[in-house]
């Protein structure tokens, strides 16, 4: 029987912890979501250079109060190709570019030797691409083992992490919808805090997140795609 007496006085609304002011949360995970070769990879390396030098991204503050140990598991190329990638874009060495022995599938085959990759490391931020080859094998049209993936990085990770993924083959009479275009969307177009979606080569680039009231990096105006292959802001 409620007689009132259980109403508790209402607890004020903290903050959140920001890596960039209105931007990107502190807690919780981002998803980076687009068709292959859309630039996926790069954003989130400028996104890496951002947290390991402590500088603004695309005009939002930094505000982690110091350079941030930064992990990128490059699963996705040869090493040696990457860094002739990164070479060529004129990006420093810094912060880590990380390759695992056993890329392929790594997360699948033995957790426990990725966490002894990673532990020396210490990483403050990780970015793992891509979840196709991380977890090589595994159905991630189903939502169970997706489920199952999403556990083992947020084990390895800590409370932060980056994580690059392709959309799904989708049916050609079906509309376009970032929510839907993952595979085991169920899991990966919910659980994020964060999601950033390419809609092509050159943009647009959107964002959206649960603590972001509106789309912050609007399409085609806000990110686009340059010469050089680098995201840039395209208005101040």
């Amino acid at each position: 029987h409620y007689t009132g007496q259980e109403i508790v006085e209402h607890q004020p609304f903290k903050e959140p912890t920001w890596l960039f002011k209105g931007l990107l949360p502190g807690g919780g995970w981002t998803l980076l979501l687009g068709d292959g070769k859309v630039g996926k990879s790069l954003f989130a390396v400028q996104l890496a250079y951002a947290l390991a030098t402590h500088q603004d991204f695309f005009g939002y503050p930094n505000l982690t109060g110091q350079p941030l140990n930064v992990v990128f598991v490059q699963s996705d190329t040869p090493r040696s190709v990457w860094q002739a990638q990164l070479t060529a874009l004129g990006l420093p060495r810094d912060p880590v570019i990380y390759l695992f022995p056993n890329a392929w599938g790594s997360l699948t085959t033995g957790i426990t030797l990725v966490q002894a990759e990673l532990t020396p490391l210490k990483p403050d931020f990780v970015i793992w691409d891509s979840m196709e080859k991380l977890f090589f094998g595994r159905d991630l049209t189903q939502k169970e083992e997706v489920a199952q993936c999403l556990a083992r990085l947020i084990r390895v990770s800590g409370p932060a992490f980056a994580l690059i993924h392709h959309v799904r083959k989708q049916d050609p009479s079906t509309p376009d919808n970032a929510r839907s275009a993952a595979w085991g969307s169920s899991f990966l177009s919910h659980d994020w805090t964060q999601q950033v979606y390419f809609r092509g080569p050159q943009g647009p680039v959107e964002l959206t997140g649960r603590l972001i009231e509106d789309q912050v990096l609007r399409a085609g105006r806000d990110v686009v795609r340059g010469t050089g292959g680098l995201w840039l802001r395209s208005r101040p």
